[in-house]
């Protein structure tokens, strides 16, 4: 699962958490009423018409179930 972190403060000015692209678009639609539309760059950030929006997080996703194995 790739995470992402929201660069544009249009979006979230005070990102905590990456966001999958999901959980991201379902924000955008919540809060605004609708999700921008975005292309992906060779390096699979995301962009919407005015520029850069997400970049792929160097977080690392663990699950519920990764993490009782530990």
């Amino acid at each position: 699962m790739t995470l992402y972190d929201c660069i544009s403060d249009r979006y979230d000015a005070n990102p905590a958490e990456p966001y999958t692209l999901r959980e991201f678009l379902d924000m955008c639609r919540a809060c605004f009423g609708e999700a921008p539309e975005l292309r992906e760059d060779h390096l699979g950030n995301l962009h919407d018409a005015a520029g850069m929006v997400l970049t792929v997080s160097d977080w690392q996703f663990v699950s519920d179930s990764d993490a009782a194995h530990r």
